[in-house]
């Protein structure tokens, strides 16, 4: 495996993106308060979902049970047993390549390969290198978050509360079946977080029953990470800081002063440096099989409150361009830039394992699972390729292991 280099700069293209972004425009009204009321159009899932005749499903080879994408037996002895899914994450080839060097790298044909071990540093009063922290866009909010409510950030008001809406909803028109989303089920309840809308916000602070949480989707590494919305016992909610780590979103948190690397997960700079957030699990898939595995779902509204063209990717050839990845040094160059991977950061001694997708796509079929191991624990991977979605679960249930192979519903 080589490595291969890249200028550390950040490009022109990054401050046209910011531009397009955050747009040139005064935001709509501000309502006059904020509003802390849950939406009253929440629902939950607690309804075993069947899926419908020809649907991907799963069978277990202990019990012959069927179960769904959700990690749920919906038939057999183990119907309504549960598989618990894994806090992971997509993001682009060369971002997780360059921040979890010396990951085990699952492959088709075997044997696991390991991505060259390496060392980011650390600097003077910084967990990584303080040079290497770069400015991507003038100033803290310099790209503006949503939040559930419409509270102040970094001394900017917000035009309104972001609004969670039902599927169907006339501010879900701007949504296309294949769009692709990041979508989480807290406390029960489903909502999907719109990858086109996050090019221009990139945070969402969001709230399900007093639950707080925070969607994060970084446009430059191609990484959608969601977070507990609590830190050290205390409520933390965070906006984007204008700084770049590794060609990455640095979030902020103005109640510590805390500068956030979203892929490490960790604070780099300021009152918790060196402290690590706590992931939630997330699915990225289309807004289609979302809408399929979740009816119910909520999903957000267009209408942010700030004027944009949530249809207009805003960083041109970006994703698509394996020689451009935003000043990232080096990365291992087995695969594309831009391919995508699946993560499972480890902590501890333990080593983070990736799924990368050109190895999940060369299995036939185009709906597979695979049988692993992470930190000494089986797991799978749910992989369907027409949806681009790939789900980890620990492969135990009440403490029995499970294989799996793939079935289609009957």
């Amino acid at each position: 495996m080589t490595m291969a280099a890249r200028s550390v700069g950040v490009p022109l293209i990054l401050m046209v993106a910011f531009s397009l972004a955050t747009g040139c425009e005064t935001p709509e009204s501000a309502q006059s308060a904020p509003d802390d009321s849950e939406p009253s159009s929440s629902v939950k899932t607690n309804e075993l979902w069947v899926p419908k005749e020809g649907d991907f499903v799963l069978r277990d080879n202990q019990t012959n049970s069927l179960w769904n994408l959700r990690g749920e037996a919906f038939q057999g002895p183990l119907e309504g047993k549960k598989l618990q899914q894994l806090p992971a994450f997509n993001s682009f080839w060369f971002a997780w390549s360059a921040f979890y060097d010396g990951s085990e790298i699952w492959q088709a044909d075997g044997p696991r390969i390991v991505n060259a071990p390496g060392d980011i540093g650390k600097g003077d009063g910084c967990l990584v290198p303080c040079d290497e922290i770069k400015m991507g866009c003038p100033g803290k909010d310099c790209i503006p978050a949503l939040d559930y409510d419409a509270r102040p950030y970094a001394g900017r008001e917000r035009p309104k509360a972001a609004e969670m809406v039902p599927v169907g909803a006339p501010e879900t028109d701007y949504l296309d079946a294949k769009d692709l989303v990041l979508g989480v089920v807290i406390d029960g309840q489903a909502r999907a977080y719109p990858l086109k809308l996050y090019w221009h916000h990139e945070i969402h602070n969001d709230r399900v029953d007093g639950q707080e949480y925070s969607v994060s989707f970084c446009p430059l590494t191609g990484s959608g990470i969601v977070f507990d919305g609590r830190h050290d016992g205390e409520p933390i909610r965070f906006g984007v800081s204008g700084r770049l780590f590794q060609s990455n979103l640095v979030m902020f948190d103005p109640s510590t002063e805390t500068f956030w690397s979203q892929m490490m997960g960790r604070g780099i700079k300021g009152a918790k440096m060196g402290d690590s957030l706590e992931r939630l699990p997330v699915v990225e898939t289309t807004w289609e099989r979302w809408q399929r595995m979740y009816p119910e779902t909520l999903v957000t509204s267009s209408q942010t409150g700030y004027q944009r063209d949530y249809q207009r990717y805003p960083y041109g050839d970006y994703r698509n361009n394996h020689q451009n990845t935003f000043g990232t040094e080096a990365f291992e160059s087995t695969y594309d830039a831009k391919d995508r991977v699946l993560g499972l950061p480890a902590s501890g001694d333990k080593r983070s394992l990736a799924f990368p997708f050109p190895e999940l796509e060369s299995l036939q079929g185009g709906r597979n699972v695979v049988h692993a191991e992470f930190g000494g624990d089986p797991i799978i991977v749910v992989y369907e390729s027409e949806h681009r979605l790939a789900i980890p679960f620990r492969a135990t249930v009440d403490s029995r292991e499970l294989s799996f192979s793939v079935e289609r519903a009957p």
